[in-house]
């Protein structure tokens, strides 16, 4: 009875890690919506870590924070911020395109003494 007690309660407190861990995620997110919203290009850079990779198509993968720095301010430049409409999907409003170009993707958060930092992030 005490082993089923100790799996069980060591069940419920794996739970609880996994939950925190999602919400921390979830808040993460949050802020690189809004730094995307106000094009922000330093604090999106910020959210990556120092060797993440950034794959999308039609780019060369961007490997680093100066490669990062690069694709995102000319994303500003060329007027294309991200909009999240859901978990797991994207619109490009892009000023060069009639109609938004919808793609899905997912990032790879990897926790570091300083938070939660992104790893690698793939649009598809």
């Amino acid at each position: 009875m005490n082993n089923s007690r100790s799996i069980l309660d060591s069940m419920s407190m794996s739970m609880k890690i996994i939950d925190n861990t999602h919400d921390e995620i979830i808040e993460k997110g949050k802020e690189l919506i809004e730094c995307l919203k106000n094009g922000d290009v330093g604090g999106v850079v910020s959210m990556y870590d120092t060797d993440a990779e950034l794959l999308t198509s039609n780019v060369p993968i961007c490997r680093g924070i100066d490669a990062l720095r690069i694709y995102y301010t000319m994303l500003k430049q060329r007027n294309e911020l991200m909009n999240t409409i859901e978990r797991g999907n994207c619109v490009n409003n892009s000023a060069n395109e009639r109609m938004p170009i919808k793609t899905r993707y997912f990032i790879l958060w990897i926790k570091r003494d300083i938070g939660w930092m992104i790893m690698q992030d793939c649009k598809l």
